[in-house]
């Protein structure tokens, strides 16, 4: 199975996202292709992010929690982006 194809515009990720750790941007990347492949939003369970970002350290997991309170919108219980 192949993942849905998503429009990614280089310029406005740079823009948004120049301040950002090599690890916060690791970070972003893998929990927006989660949310697109899936067409789904974030769980709000941050275990259930870890996983999905495979952040196993403290700096890893604090860097998830960074990118999804600037990123993303709690919804319903679910983040959206």
């Amino acid at each position: 199975m192949s993942l849905p194809y998503f429009r990614f515009y280089g310029r406005d990720y740079l823009g948004k996202t120049l301040h950002l750790t090599g690890e916060e941007d690791g970070m972003y990347l893998r929990l927006l292709l989660s949310y697109f492949s899936t067409a789904k939003p974030l769980s709000s369970d941050l275990p259930t992010l870890y996983r999905i970002t495979r952040a196993t350290s403290a700096s890893e997991q604090a860097a998830v929690a960074r990118i999804v309170h600037e990123f993303f919108v709690l919804d319903c219980g679910l983040y959206r982006n």
